[in-house]
């Protein structure tokens, strides 16, 4: 699909506003976030140049062009219903907190079989997620309600019809990021010369873990979440900028309701020994990511500068 440049005054900056993965918690933290980064940015976000989103960050993505506000976003989370706003109860029921028993077939022969005639060609983390069994669970809810947006709430994002599709995409630049679980390409749907798609679909495609969901069809080909696949340009800016500005890199991740930590007596060892027990397995992440030497780099700048170092 084709989208025109949205007329903008002349000398204005123009604005990226990029919104990653994480789940139902990393949803929250960007909400949390969203109202500061609105207020240092000076624009309603949802009228940005351009806004791409993968995973949940492109559920946000479509939320936000579509004419929700992060002060609606938040009033959501606290517990405000709005008939604008996904059925979170919905959401966590249809999501489970376990993978349903998965199909007995593989992810992708074909991607596999692509990773083994071209290995060069095919990121390693997508390769693995080949080998994956195929996910049972679907995003009914989601898509249910994605469509109700565009359907309801066109006129926020002056959207415009999608070729072949019966919904309707945002005038201004909207990338929702997936991968072609095919071929192992990362795809931006809404982008200039990328495959039609309609927004919902797109969503449901970037929202679809491999193992976990099942592959979202769009127009013959099968699409996933592009959680494993990361790329050096998404990482390099921001890492960039951190060693310029002198700040620290920090993260969070959470294990609560690991087996393993359901002390009855020990509040510490649930919760303490929770976040502990997660930083493993996320430093382990971040080595087989292949980013540590841009988090040395960012620590070595927030310890020139009296900032904390990066743990």
């Amino acid at each position: 699909m084709t989208h025109e440049k949205p007329d903008r005054p002349a000398g204005r900056r123009r604005i990226g506003l990029v919104l990653g993965a994480g789940g139902t918690l990393g949803a929250t933290w960007m909400v949390g976030a969203l109202g500061a980064v609105q207020e240092r940015v000076g624009r309603p976000l949802g009228g940005v140049d351009v806004v791409v989103g993968t995973s949940a960050g492109s559920v946000l993505a479509a939320a936000l062009r579509y004419g929700m506000t992060p002060e609606a976003l938040v009033e959501h989370q606290r517990g405000a219903e709005s008939p604008d706003m996904p059925d979170l109860d919905a959401l966590e029921r249809e999501s489970g907190r376990v993978p349903a028993l998965p199909r007995l077939r593989l992810g992708s022969p074909r991607l596999m079989a692509r990773a083994i005639r071209s290995p060069h060609l095919v990121h390693p983390h997508v390769a693995m997620s080949a080998w994956a069994p195929r996910g049972r669970r679907e995003h009914h809810a989601l898509r249910r309600y994605l469509h109700r947006l565009v359907q309801t709430r066109g006129a926020h994002a002056h959207a415009r019809s999608s070729p072949g599709s019966d919904t309707r995409w945002p005038e201004r630049h909207t990338w929702i990021m997936a991968v072609d679980y095919g071929s192992g390409r990362r795809v931006a749907f809404g982008r200039p010369g990328a495959p039609s798609a309609a927004l919902p679909d797109a969503v449901v495609a970037s929202c679809s873990i491999p193992g976990w969901y099942a592959p979202k069809q769009i127009d013959g080909r099968l699409y996933v979440d592009s959680v494993a696949l990361d790329s050096p340009h998404n990482y390099d800016p921001f890492f960039s900028r951190c060693v310029e500005l002198g700040v620290a890199v920090t993260d969070h991740s959470t294990s609560l309701g690991w087996p393993e930590r359901q002390s009855t007596t020990n509040y510490v060892s649930n919760h303490m020994g929770h976040f502990a027990a997660s930083q493993h397995f996320n430093c382990r992440g971040i080595f087989l990511g292949g980013v540590v030497p841009s988090f040395l780099a960012a620590s070595a700048a927030a310890r020139s500068s009296s900032c904390a170092a990066v743990r």
